[in-house]
């Protein structure tokens, strides 16, 4: 009897040894993906998009961001961006500028700031905004798409935060929109 026990604890030992084996890899796999998830280039939830920031050949694109970062939107202490890049340009405006920063509370630090651009002279014609998903961009283009062809239209316009907000009388229309 002692020895069929122990026979069966061998058993039961040896199928818990199997079946943790198999859970710490299939644990691995998932902490694998989740790393590779938060390390996307660019992610939306880290990341801003630079519109009409001046562009040069050859420039120092970084050099130029820590500049509109510190000069222009006055932040205070600097982020320091962990990736930025400069989408080919289209017609005669310069490429936007993506910047991935360290984390969300500087991402917010700096949209929060972005009203300072009009204050310095270089950055007038700068904007800062969120980043979007492939996803949120093919749902505003088509969104304002078929807000253009509708009959009231020309009465609505799409914010910055997303929302669709009635215009008054004051508000011209814009070409963009």
């Amino acid at each position: 009897m002692k020895k069929e026990l122990e026979t069966t604890a061998a058993e039961i030992r040896a199928n818990l040894d199997a079946e943790v084996a198999i859970m710490s890899v299939r644990m691995e796999r998932i902490e694998a993906k989740i790393a590779n998830k938060s390390t996307l280039r660019f992610d939306p939830i880290v990341s801003v998009i630079i519109v009409g920031l001046q562009q040069e050949d050859h420039e120092d694109l970084m050099a130029k961001v820590l500049d509109l970062l510190r000069n222009g939107l006055c932040c205070d202490p600097v982020p320091t961006p962990a990736a930025v890049e400069r989408v080919r340009a289209r017609g005669n405006k310069p490429g936007v500028v993506k910047v991935q920063l360290s984390s969300v509370e500087e991402k917010v630090a700096v949209l929060k700031r972005k009203a300072k651009l009009k204050e310095d002279v270089r950055f007038q014609r700068v904007f800062v905004a969120s980043a979007k998903s492939h996803a949120e961009r093919l749902l505003d283009l088509n969104f304002r798409a078929l807000l253009r062809e509708t009959f009231v239209g020309k009465d609505f316009y799409l914010a910055a935060n997303g929302r669709l907000v009635k215009r008054t009388g004051g508000q011209p229309r814009q070409g963009h929109e």
